[in-house]
């Protein structure tokens, strides 16, 4: 059998522009972000995919806004690891404020 690497992928993604004006309309008017929108996405398909309803998502934050990082130099990114509950299968504009409010108060 092979064993198990570990090692993850990249998978390019070209949006055109017309969708991607589509998307940042649909998220405005759900006062999400572009990208609180697409995590929110990205849920409902890992979930599907691994047939869970509670997925926990990794996402690097830049950790910069900090005062005393300022005049440091390195590579200050922390994984943040964001929780997304569609147990109660919530409706998109309930999802979306779901995922809204874990990623402010991450």
């Amino acid at each position: 059998s092979a064993l198990q690497s570990y090692r993850g992928g990249a998978v390019p993604v070209t949006i055109d522009a017309t969708l991607y004006q589509r998307l940042e309309r649909f998220c405005q008017a759900h006062n999400v972000t572009l990208f609180m929108g697409l995590l929110s996405a990205w849920s409902v398909l890992m979930a599907r995919l691994g047939n869970e309803r509670d997925v926990v998502i990794g996402v690097p934050s830049a950790n910069r806004g900090r005062t005393e990082t300022e005049n440091l130099i390195g590579f200050f990114v922390n994984t943040l690891a964001l929780r997304i509950d569609l147990a109660q299968n919530p409706s998109v504009a309930q999802l979306l404020e779901q995922v809204r409010q874990t990623t402010l108060t991450a």
